[in-house]
């Protein structure tokens, strides 16, 4: 097995491909988020707006490059904290077929 081979980012479900971003310095974050009834929203902004807080403040990371990406429900998550917090640079979010 060649540990060494770094595989394009494309994958079924338009999956993440962590170790090709990483391969590519990029630092990738899955958050865990954990949701109080009737408040979505608010439970992901909480805990995007956390995590990214934390970030900031690790040495390498540049505060002015923070991307968010997401798929399917995660799509959801992943607009409403871009269009809430003006610290992304960038987002992309996906969609399943129909």
């Amino acid at each position: 097995m060649n540990c060494m081979n770094i595989v394009c980012p494309e994958g079924e479900n338009a999956a993440l491909n962590i170790p090709w971003f990483v391969s590519h310095n990029y630092l990738v974050f899955v958050p865990d988020i954990h949701f109080t009834i009737g408040k979505v929203g608010e439970s992901v902004l909480h805990t995007i707006n956390g995590v990214v807080s934390y970030l900031k403040k690790l040495p390498g990371v540049d505060s002015m490059r923070i991307g968010i990406q997401g798929f399917s429900y995660g799509g959801w998550e992943t607009n409403y904290p871009y269009y809430t917090f003006l610290f992304f640079c960038c987002c992309c979010c996906h969609l399943g077929s129909m």
